[in-house]
């Protein structure tokens, strides 16, 4: 079965371009989201692939840092994925990450894992890397939702907004929408947590899930907040980017040209 990539976009076209080639394969279906701000394509060259379907969607969100519109893009990746599916996986990428293994690597490891639901849980009290006013202010406002999460009988819990999940889980999360709209509309950074309190308040999914241990073993994303928001990957870090166990790494930027094209040689 094929997977679905949903991608995130806003800034750099060449990097998109890489991430894009990387995703080219057969077994991949494509669905990206350009910011509504964004003019990156705005007389570029087309995106053509030559083995991926890619799906450029014609609804663009405005998306603003920490506040609905990220889930509504996020909603319009997954529910325009669903007309095209079923996947064996849904993936939801930004425009700044890259795979750090092989396609064949990648799938094989879905494959032997099918089933689990890789979703970051944060357990702890730190946000990344937000200093402690918004660290108190993300914690004061996420109480303000909790009224609401224990009239529904929710548990609330945080992680990566990053997540790669199964035809099922996305399915109930696009069937929670109204719910998640009204509910997390006055919240701060709710794409953090809308879609972890989900899956952490449905048995079947939260007993799925790959790793509670660790946020980002969770979804299988090598992202470092401690040195950046989060850092940006250089060339210095070809040993730590190899060695990882992780499937994919956020976040490149284009000035570091060198290790991106590393990276898409070595996968």
């Amino acid at each position: 079965m094929k997977h679905a990539f949903l991608i995130m976009a806003h800034g750099s076209l060449p990097l998109l371009r890489v991430l894009l080639s990387m995703l080219d394969d057969e077994r991949n279906d494509i669905f990206l989201h350009i910011d509504r701000k964004s003019d990156m394509l705005d007389g570029a060259e087309p995106l053509v692939l030559s083995k991926a379907c890619l799906f450029v969607l014609e609804q663009r969100v405005d998306v603003r840092w920490g506040n609905l519109s990220q889930i509504k893009a996020e909603y319009v990746l997954f529910e325009e994925a669903l007309k095209h599916g079923p996947y064996a996986y849904y993936h939801l990428l930004s425009g700044q990450d890259l795979p750090i293994k092989s396609q064949d690597y990648i799938h094989q490891f879905f494959e032997e894992h099918q089933g689990k639901e890789f979703v970051g849980i944060n357990h702890g009290e730190e946000f990344g890397a937000l200093n402690a006013i918004t660290r108190r202010l993300n914690k004061y406002l996420s109480m303000l939702l909790m009224p609401f999460l224990h009239r529904q009988k929710m548990d609330f819990a945080k992680g990566a907004n990053w997540v790669s999940i199964t035809q099922a889980c996305v399915e109930y999360v696009v069937s929670q929408k109204p719910f998640v709209l009204k509910r997390f509309n006055y919240t701060f950074c709710p794409d953090e947590f809308f879609l972890q309190t989900l899956v952490w308040n449905q048995p079947a999914f939260k007993a799925a899930l790959y790793s509670e241990k660790d946020e980002y073993e969770g979804c299988m994303r090598l992202i470092d907040w401690k040195r950046g928001n989060p850092y940006v990957w250089t060339l210095a870090d070809k040993e730590e980017l190899e060695q990882s166990n992780r499937l994919f790494a956020r976040k490149f930027d284009m000035k570091h040209e060198d290790i991106i094209r590393w990276i898409k040689a070595s996968c």
